[in-house]
């Protein structure tokens, strides 16, 4: 036997959770002078299914999207009066490459919408945005991308990519539906995305 080893198992608690990278994936920047990646700033959205949805943007604030003006300290309440089906965004990752993640303990909403938004180059040029869902355990039911996103004239101008639908089914479990336009991933900008007419509803 290994004196001094500790194994250690971590078992998510989570019914939903979406996780985003970007290029490349998986690695956040390292601080020291001259490492190879960028300060790229690209956000996770999650938006909850309804007649009256629509995507935050900056100052913007949606009650109905998470993301990172609104959904990391204290977070939204969704749903029911307990906190178990509010939305939660772990960290906004502003000089890096992710992971971003939002948790749901227990998803109740019809379906979820997913979306990732280029906020700020920060001098970099486009990015490969990865998204990985999973559903009440810790094997992915769904990888999509690498979606190239790309960021404009300033955030209201940058692509968002309206990725995915999430659909949590009764006993646990989900179906995702991904999003295209003419059979290429749904991208718009984010002021158009907001205010032209949605994908339909799952």
């Amino acid at each position: 036997a290994n004196k001094g080893v500790t194994v250690v198992h971590a078992v998510p608690r989570e019914g939903l959770r979406v996780e985003l990278s970007w290029d490349p994936p998986g690695r956040s920047c390292p601080t020291n002078a001259g490492a190879a990646c960028d300060d790229s700033d690209v956000d996770l959205h999650l938006l909850r299914g309804g007649a009256s949805s629509i995507w935050g943007s900056g100052g913007n604030r949606s009650e109905s999207d998470c993301y990172f003006a609104n959904c990391t300290a204290g977070g939204l309440r969704w749903g029911d009066a307990t906190t178990d089906d509010d939305p939660r965004l772990d960290i906004d990752d502003v000089t890096g490459h992710g992971p971003e993640n939002i948790n749901i303990l227990r998803p109740s909403a019809a379906y979820y919408r997913v979306g990732v938004h280029y906020y700020a180059s920060d001098g970099a040029g486009p990015q490969a945005a990865t998204l990985t869902i999973y559903c009440n355990g810790p094997t992915p039911v769904a990888r999509l991308g690498p979606v190239t996103v790309t960021s404009r004239a300033g955030p209201e101008a940058s692509d968002l990519w309206i990725a995915a639908d999430i659909v949590p089914l009764a006993g646990g479990g989900c179906r995702v539906a991904p999003i295209s336009r003419a059979g290429q991933p749904w991208i718009a900008p984010i002021s158009e995305a907001m205010r032209s007419p949605a994908p339909p509803a799952p």
